[in-house]
């Protein structure tokens, strides 16, 4: 046996000899790039998976878009205007259809049932399920709620965004960060996400417009569908402070282009419908155009 004293450098190089070497967890992907025709073959693939779209259950409503997969909707309107109200329409209906509809209901809880029942008039569908929560919670918190189930949602509704937690770093900050991770949720569960959001105090009657989205320009920016819901204040407080009618407009539509309003009217019972779209109207309107059209070329 040696009697050698082993230097610093021996002993270290001996005890990294004996241990095993650490494997690294690997990055889980985020990233894919598609080269040429792959692009296509992605898309088309994508079609085949989720087709064309889920459908609301208003024949109107699904002329201007379809509720695509892993995209953000927005739906708002100033308080007391129908936003929570509108979504519950929009959800009982879907689920009639057999679409798997979670609602998020941060803000009245499972007291939004008796609307659903309400709006329906009859039984209450299976596939609508409600989420409902004691305390505000993250993105993560929700995102993770809603992974953990072992039936997944097809569409999933938040009402409403400010209901969400908060860093409190500033109003502005806090929701760009939830929006874009509200989108971000989106895409992770391979659903469509419709979230609904306060708009700004108006202090006439005339439409919304996206400026008017409260506290963030995100709100408008990254969404592909943005609707707000107008309605007009009462003349005669006996029919209540708002007119049992009003106006969804859509002025942004990334999924097929298409912008424009729908009118509506609001039953007590909560249940919304929208009106029929005179197509006489619409010509009647093209012609005038085409008219003053005719009168402006003249002049030159």
């Amino acid at each position: 046996m040696s009697d050698k004293i082993k230097t610093g450098n021996e002993l270290i190089n001996e005890y990294l000899s004996f241990t095993v070497p650490v494997q690294e967890t690997p990055t889980p992907k985020i990233i894919n790039i598609y080269k040429g025709k792959e692009a296509l073959d992605r898309l088309n693939f994508l079609n085949i998976k989720f087709g064309a779209g889920l459908l609301s259950g208003y024949t109107e409503l699904d002329e201007f878009f379809t509720f695509q997969p892993q995209q953000l909707y927005l739906l708002s309107a100033p308080t007391h205007h129908g936003k929570t109200m509108f979504s519950i329409n929009l959800c009982s209906r879907m689920a009639t259809l057999g679409t798997k509809v979670m609602y998020c209901s941060l803000e009245q809880g499972v007291f939004v049932a008796k609307f659903v029942e309400n709006v329906l008039e009859g039984a209450y569908p299976e596939s609508l399920w409600i989420l409902d929560t004691y305390k505000m919670l993250t993105v993560e918190q929700l995102l993770c709620s809603v992974s953990s189930l072992k039936e997944k949602p097809q569409f999933l509704c938040i009402d409403h965004i400010h209901f969400l937690q908060k860093k409190g770093r500033g109003a502005t900050e806090d929701i760009d960060e939830i929006i874009l991770k509200l989108q971000n949720l989106a895409k992770e569960l391979e659903i469509p996400v419709l979230v609904v959001s306060h708009l700004r105090k108006l202090n006439s009657d005339n439409p919304p417009e996206l400026d008017d989205l409260r506290d963030s320009s995100s709100l408008s920016q990254v969404p592909s569908v943005v609707m707000f819901i107008h309605r007009q204040k009462s003349k005669s407080m006996e029919d209540g402070y708002l007119l049992n009618e009003g106006t969804l407009f859509i002025p942004k539509n990334r999924i097929q282009g298409k912008t424009g309003a729908l009118q509506f009217t609001l039953e007590k019972s909560g249940k919304i419908e929208f009106k029929p779209v005179r197509k006489d109207i619409k010509l009647a309107q093209v012609d005038e155009q085409v008219k003053m059209a005719e009168e402006v070329f003249q002049l030159f």
